[in-house]
């Protein structure tokens, strides 16, 4: 059997660092072909997922998977599928669990907490309200609404698209700590690989207000949550007949878990497991979907807390000969790397495009943090304002 893979996605760096570390030689594409990527596979750049399906058809016929954003393209991952041999979920599946409506029903009979959707402005209703996008990934595009009961105006309606399904729909607030769990599903069965906390919106990293920020773990949890989390993947491994890695966005409340989101394939949180546990994640995904072989469950408790934080522009900039040097440092630490998704040495950022990927250990999810946020200030502080930005406030 070959062991060439092609892996597809926004960001797919992590991903194939852990296929490599597997065994697997790696064509990759994305949106950014970061200097790690390059240095670990043959990486070609997309612009958008409109060149996906060009660039997988320039490789060889071998075994595929996707990263984030292409769950929301379920004909596209049709298309390369039938040239590439698929290791993961393919549309059909992806159309039902990226279905808000469908995932509503299915956890409503199976006693699974999810915020009830609606397709239209919720008139009447009171509380705090999200606009959500059907497509969206990574936590954008969300808008916040404080509802009163009184406002009766049909504002803001959900779009819809052209085949008539809306484009976006609202859901109440949920308030509560965000945490993501990860899953490896086969044969209508889930195993729970561990569970982290979601850095959303985080000012210090320069996310947007519910943007994915970053992810820190593996947690200790108590054992109602362990049993609420095997719960909700098994309900959606036999539902669905998921095939592979997954992940869950919730929100803990107390001693509720509340599903959020579900995204069918790897998943940023992968990462941090590989690193504090040396959990090979693409091994276990390959395992899964080839040959339905699920790891022994692993024991969900405590130990070092790693973590990882994307760094966004909070304003123009381009990296300086400071930044150079300061990455060069931290991306050739033991045994990992402090930093990933390199950018290359003219890079120029528009304020809230990502910069590159920080990585922290700790004895707690407190002091990880802590170390996260220490290390982005240093890397903010040795960036600078393009020239042309830097001419005009001269003027």
């Amino acid at each position: 059997m070959s062991n060439r893979v092609f892996i597809a996605g926004a960001s797919v760096r992590s991903a194939a660092q852990s296929a490599v570390r597997a065994g697997w030689a790696v064509s990759a594409a994305d949106l950014f072909c970061d200097r790690d990527l390059g240095e670990c596979s043959r990486a070609l750049r997309i612009t958008g997922y409109h060149d996906l399906f060009g660039a997988a058809m320039s490789e060889p016929p071998c075994c595929w998977f996707y990263t984030g954003g292409l769950e929301n393209e379920p004909e596209l991952v049709d298309g390369i599928s039938r040239h590439h041999r698929l290791y993961g979920n393919p549309g059909s599946v992806l159309r039902r669990v990226r279905d808000p409506w469908t995932l509503a029903d299915v956890f409503r009979t199976s006693g699974i907490r999810y915020p009830e959707p609606r397709r239209g402005w919720p008139t009447g209703a009171t509380g705090i309200w999200l606009c959500k996008p059907i497509r969206g990934c990574g936590g954008l595009g969300i808008r916040r609404f404080v509802l009163r009961g009184t406002d009766r105006r049909r504002r803001d309606e959900a779009v819809e698209g052209p085949d008539g399904l809306p484009l976006s729909y609202y859901q109440p607030w949920v308030q509560g700590l965000s945490h993501s769990a990860a899953y490896v599903a086969a044969g209508e069965r889930a195993v729970l690989l561990g569970v982290t906390r979601q850095l959303v919106g985080s000012r210090w990293a320069g996310a947007g207000r519910f943007q994915y920020a970053g992810s820190l773990g593996p947690l200790s949890l108590r054992d109602p949550h362990i049993r609420e989390f095997r719960r909700i993947g098994d309900c959606l491994a036999r539902h669905f007949s998921l095939r592979g890695l997954f992940g869950v966005d919730t929100v803990v409340a107390g001693d509720a878990v509340w599903v959020i989101e579900v995204n069918p394939r790897y998943c940023a949180s992968n990462e941090v497991f590989e690193r504090a546990t040396g959990m090979p994640c693409v091994s276990i995904h390959m395992d899964a979907c080839r040959d339905g072989t699920l790891p022994e469950t692993p024991e969900i408790a405590g130990g070092p807390c790693h973590g990882k934080a994307i760094l966004f522009a909070s304003e123009p900039a381009e990296v300086t000969p400071a930044f150079e040097s300061l990455m060069r440092t931290l991306s050739q630490t033991a045994p990992w790397p402090a930093l990933a998704d390199l950018p290359p040495s003219n890079a120029v950022f528009r304020r809230g495009q990502p910069v590159l990927t920080v990585f922290a250990d700790g004895a707690t999810p407190r002091e990880v943090l802590r170390n996260l946020r220490h290390r982005a200030e240093q890397l903010r502080s040795a960036l600078s304002a393009p020239a042309d930005v830097r001419r005009r406030r001269k003027r």
